[in-house]
């Protein structure tokens, strides 16, 4: 469980993660980006903040624009899929 005033790890938080992190890499505003992928300005914040998981096609196309790992990202979501079940197991 989170600890209260933490969002809870989920899929749209781990890939938020890495889009924001790598569009501030990049130094880049989500305006840019979400001229780069085809989507609003608010979509690419709902991406990052994790309300929102973004659909394949966009997925690859933000892994593209902001030379994403998405392998890496991929194993952080397994990661996350398997601490959770072992956690759920144990309770």
């Amino acid at each position: 469980m989170a600890k209260e005033g933490t969002l809870k790890t989920t899929p749209g938080t781990i890939i938020g993660k890495a889009i924001r992190d790598a569009r501030v890499a990049r130094g880049l505003t989500q305006g840019v980006v979400s001229e780069l992928i085809g989507r609003t300005d608010g979509t690419v914040a709902a991406y990052e903040a994790g309300f929102l998981v973004p659909p394949g096609d966009t997925l690859l196309r933000l892994g593209l624009a902001l030379k994403i790992d998405l392998d890496a990202v991929a194993a952080r979501l397994l990661s996350q899929d398997r601490q959770q079940r072992r956690a759920a197991a144990a309770a």
